[in-house]
């Protein structure tokens, strides 16, 4: 009887543990999005498990904020579903790809435009907000070079 394990027969087991986590946590997200809202479990984007705690990936804080009112929903619906260990939940906000952005150039305004800014912060009574006019104007003539 051979007791030694070939490479190939190691390297499966290794995946087979992994798709096994991979599956753990599709079916953990598909019960997550169904205990929340439709338009939140849109922007769910992945979650993980790390020990007792579930870590859930969100696209933007707006949206890890209203996750934060669904905590008890979620880990209940976990637990309804067999995932009783999850004990705490924990939100974090992956940024988009920087290659989903699109490429648009800003329009800048015209010599005119700025010189009307510049005139509205001459005419202004409120120096914050007079302040605030001119650095405007100064700004848009710095990008306009």
């Amino acid at each position: 009887m051979n007791t030694f394990k070939t490479v190939k027969t190691y390297h499966l087991q290794i995946i087979q543990k992994h798709q096994q986590k991979i599956k753990q946590h599709l079916s953990i997200l598909k019960i997550i999005k169904k205990s929340v809202t439709k338009p939140l479990g849109e922007h769910i984007l992945h979650c993980t498990i790390s020990n007792d705690m579930l870590l859930i990936y969100t696209d933007t804080a707006l949206w890890a904020s209203q996750l934060h009112f669904y905590q008890p929903t979620i880990l209940k619906a976990l637990n309804l579903n067999n995932f009783s260990t999850l004990k705490s939940l924990r939100i974090k906000i992956i940024s988009p790809k920087t290659s989903q952005k699109n490429n648009v150039s800003l329009e800048r305004p015209s010599e005119k435009n700025i010189a009307l800014v510049r005139h509205c912060s001459d005419s202004m009574q409120d120096e914050k907000l007079k302040k605030v006019l001119l650095k405007l104007s100064q700004t848009l003539s710095n990008k306009k070079n």
